[in-house]
């Protein structure tokens, strides 16, 4: 078994097995993305697809403390995302979501790194801006994507 990593967009050598997680974004949206995709995996071959759907549909309160510029177009939800993968051409084999302890492993494991070295370096010239991000990406979560953005792992055959 070889495993290639890298950015998507750069491989050109169909695998049995393709892992995109996350990163749709890289190839611009979600159906391009799963179009780029099933160019790398072999007849037969399995694709594990995540990404984000709205638990709910969001309030423009929502949105407000989301990212800049959040859009409730941005997402779909977990059957709209499901739907466009079956339009691209793969059969969904297995789909499964990050639970609230999952998504809180990630988001607290994401703000640790920050929060410790703020702790042996906040008089550091690179502090406040590190503090200013860490702060922000904090109250994103707690205030905005919590309860609200759900993310999904999709097992997905392709259809010869």
């Amino acid at each position: 078994m070889t495993l290639v990593h890298g950015p998507g967009a750069e491989q050109r050598t169909p695998a049995d097995v393709v892992l995109c997680i996350g990163s749709s974004h890289a190839f611009g949206d979600i159906p391009t993305a799963l179009e780029e995709l099933k160019n790398l995996v072999n007849p037969g071959g399995r694709l594990v697809y995540a990404d984000c759907f709205w638990e709910r549909p969001p309030t423009a309160t929502d949105l407000g403390r989301l990212w800049p510029d959040a859009s409730a177009d941005e997402h779909t939800d977990l059957n709209g995302l499901v739907t466009q993968t079956v339009d691209a051409g793969y059969q969904p084999l297995w789909i499964e979501t990050v639970n609230r302890e999952e998504w809180e492993h990630l988001e607290s494991g994401h703000l640790a790194d920050d929060a410790h070295w703020l702790l042996e370096h906040g008089d550091s010239d690179a502090a406040a801006d590190i503090r200013r991000r860490h702060v922000n990406h904090r109250r994103q979560w707690l205030e905005g994507t919590r309860d609200l953005l759900g993310f999904a792992y999709l097992t997905l055959g392709t259809i010869d």
